[in-house]
């Protein structure tokens, strides 16, 4: 069972009974039962274009089993009523088998029987002229959420929408493509790599220290429920240093854009005065620029 996006009218119920959906390809489907009562709309691959007497399926008579009404199978590409008599369906196969074309797969109603030959040839010819085309494309993108990296940049455009995005490896390319990314991608090809000017400061925001004054360093670690920043002040002065490090911690939770609980091991301070100073300093630093 698949649910199918009908846009504006919601999710319909598909059965595809043991059939396996292969991605990107195209399964046609019919709205068989529309939806009410809070059911959803109902359904079906096999194609069904009714008329009077007459249902024409596109796509023949499987999958999808028998209509409802009675109907059962009358012989390959042809389904008559059971319940007429059996000269009656002897006659009225002759006629239809006559007038239609090879590989067209067809349902008599019982009302049918009633119809003259030329009536049914104008029911078939009406019909054929709704029918869709039978070969149809495959879709041209199927959407998935990506990767990882595609769903921070798909995110990340929702908060700046005028950003371009520049890529210089061919399969993100691609998958940004599928996103509905490519309007705002530029994809440099062959050369240095794009991002050569950045490999230093890439570099080091992928470490985990980062280098304070006078022999100082915050040593960042990631775990499975925060992010830990040890504060080592080194040779400064345990005040000044704080002060100096609340500053260079919010500079690396920008740069490195970390996010979630995020934990900072500063050394003691000696006073309730010197916390708060450092407590103010770190807000201060922290605060989103305008």
């Amino acid at each position: 069972m698949v649910w199918v996006d009908l846009g504006p009218i919601g999710q319909g119920m598909l059965d595809l009974g043991r059939q396996a959906p292969t991605e990107g390809a195209a399964i046609r489907v019919q709205i068989a039962r529309d939806g009410h009562s809070g059911k959803r709309p109902g359904l079906r691959q096999r194609l069904e274009i009714a008329g009077t007497g007459l249902i024409l399926t596109p796509g023949g008579l499987t999958p999808g089993g028998l209509t409802p009404g009675g109907l059962t199978p009358g012989g390959e590409g042809l389904e008559i009523s059971r319940s007429l008599a059996p000269a009656r369906r002897k006659s009225l196969r002759a006629a239809i088998e006559a007038l239609a074309l090879p590989g067209e797969a067809w349902i008599a109603r019982s009302a049918a029987a009633e119809m003259t030959p030329d009536a049914l040839a104008a029911e078939m010819a009406g019909l054929r002229a709704q029918a869709p085309p039978r070969e149809i494309s495959p879709p041209r993108r199927v959407w998935s959420p990506g990767s990882a990296t595609v769903q921070r940049l798909r995110a990340w455009r929702a908060r700046h929408p005028r950003a371009p995005i520049r890529c210089d490896d061919g399969a993100l390319a691609t998958e940004l493509r599928a996103a509905g990314l490519e309007d705002v991608m530029h994809h440099a090809q062959g050369g240095a790599p794009l991002l050569a000017p950045w490999a230093d400061a890439l570099a080091a925001a992928l470490t985990p220290a980062a280098p304070l004054p006078q022999g100082g360093a915050l040593h960042i670690e990631a775990t499975r429920a925060l992010t830990a920043i040890d504060v080592d002040l080194g040779g400064a002065a345990t005040q000044a240093g704080a002060l100096t490090a609340a500053d260079a911690v919010a500079r690396q939770i920008r740069w490195r854009a970390i996010a979630g609980l995020i934990v900072v091991d500063f050394p003691r301070q000696t006073g309730e005065r010197d916390r708060q100073a450092l407590r103010d300093a770190l807000a201060l630093a922290l605060k989103p620029c305008a």
